[in-house]
């Protein structure tokens, strides 16, 4: 509107460099009878007004779709348009398809990024896309509180009544919720009466969460809601989607961390004299950090699923992950039992032990121990760190340490 480009400053806060005008995301798992599976579908706006110049890039975005065949995900319609106020007019700048950048985020996982036109200070962006999936037991937190403010947020979810679902609210922010019950696809004879439970919530108002000090995580105090996906209980064909901590060990415990550590060592002949010294448990330790440090640089990056140790030493750079994995296959040869210890660091939040899941973890570290049981904890990944000393993110009480078959909390903070 001519209003909200005219707008030089929002009145609930004269410090916003960026207002969220409007958010609004539309929801909705019901069966797509021409893939026979059921599909959650996600229609997301949101308008945003550009108050200064060091905001301009909130205009810019991207969305991550897995490549997994089985996942059907795609992101559809993508519209972004930008409103400048010009000569007394409010003119539109639309985004050409050509715009849109693909490119690889991770491995089975595609970056879809856009970027506004023609954005300045004044400038109102919209952004609208439609994000399909058939990981419908999987739904995203939504958050009606951001880092900046929100004049107004509206998110519906309309969930199939043949899902069992758990929800769960955070925050202090006033959020209103009503419920209604809809129709659904028709599924035929396998579900004459498909209803759907739907829940619309709507915010206005809501102050910018910021940053406050000695607080490493504001997120976990913004005003959210969460949906878990427990069961589908569609006639004869009941599946359980709740985990407990046992799942996310078997899981850890198969993936590419427990491969890449029990892999054959890479740097035997450099580990072998640290092997066969006579030095102490702690000194060995210490040694073989050292040599895996001047192997492979730490690239600043934090991850949990680690690459092959041969491509990690032919590049000499490598994520968190990499460096303690390959760490890991060393200490290994070299004689010492080593256990994986999943983090998730403070700046994420609190981890919730009664939702269990292996994307709770931010990345993780070794435990290792020698014959005589005595144990140490090391980070190689970061050099400022050293044996029992890691970065203040790590000291947490909900270290989740994985062996073969088993798994046991470590209190970090020590």
């Amino acid at each position: 509107s001519l209003e909200e480009c005219a707008m030089s400053v929002y009145p609930k806060d004269t410090s916003a460099a960026v207002v969220v005008l409007w958010e609004s995301l539309e929801s909705s798992t019901d069966f797509d009878l021409s893939l026979g599976i059921p599909m959650m579908r996600r229609y997301f706006t949101e308008r945003v007004k550009i108050l200064k110049d060091e905001a301009k890039d909130y205009a810019d975005g991207y969305v991550l779709v897995s490549q997994d065949l089985y996942a059907h995900e795609s992101v559809t319609r993508m519209q972004v348009t930008t409103y400048n106020l010009e000569n007394g007019k409010v003119v539109a700048t639309k985004m050409p398809k050509s715009d849109i950048v693909r490119s690889q985020y991770s491995d089975g996982v595609e970056k879809v990024a856009y970027a506004a036109r023609n954005v300045k200070v004044g400038s109102v962006v919209e952004v609208h896309y439609e994000f399909t999936t058939a990981r419908f037991f999987s739904i995203p937190d939504f958050y009606f509180q951001r880092t900046v403010p929100v004049n107004l947020c509206e998110y519906k979810i309309a969930l199939p009544e043949w899902l069992a679902v758990g929800k769960t609210m955070s925050g202090y922010e006033s959020i209103e919720c009503t419920h209604e019950v809809m129709n659904g696809g028709d599924v035929g004879t396998m579900l004459p009466a498909n209803g759907l439970n739907v829940d619309n919530y709507r915010a206005v108002d809501l102050p910018a969460m910021k940053s406050e000090p000695m607080v490493y995580c504001t997120r976990q105090y913004r005003s959210s809601v969460s949906y878990d996906v427990k069961a589908t209980t569609l006639p004869g064909n009941y599946q359980d989607y709740s985990r407990n901590w046992s799942d996310v060990a078997k899981a850890v415990s198969e993936s590419d961390i427990f491969k890449r550590i029990n892999a054959s060592c890479k740097i035997k002949e450099e580990i072998d004299p640290i092997k066969n010294s006579d030095s102490s448990f702690m000194d060995k330790v210490v040694s073989i950090v050292n040599l895996v440090q001047s192997k492979v640089q730490w690239n600043k990056k934090l991850d949990l699923i680690p690459d092959k140790s041969a491509d990690i030493l032919k590049s000499h750079s490598g994520t968190s992950s990499d460096i303690n994995a390959l760490a890991g296959s060393a200490f290994k040869y070299a004689g010492f039992k080593v256990t994986p210890v999943l983090v998730r660091l403070r700046s994420s939040g609190i981890l919730l032990r009664y939702k269990p899941s292996l994307k709770a973890f931010d990345t993780f570290i070794l435990q290792i121990e020698s014959a005589d049981g005595s144990k140490c904890y090391v980070d190689a990944s970061d050099k400022l760190s050293y044996v029992n000393v890691l970065d203040d993110q790590f000291l947490t009480d909900s270290g989740f340490a994985v062996g073969e078959g088993i798994f046991e909390w470590v209190d970090l903070r020590s």
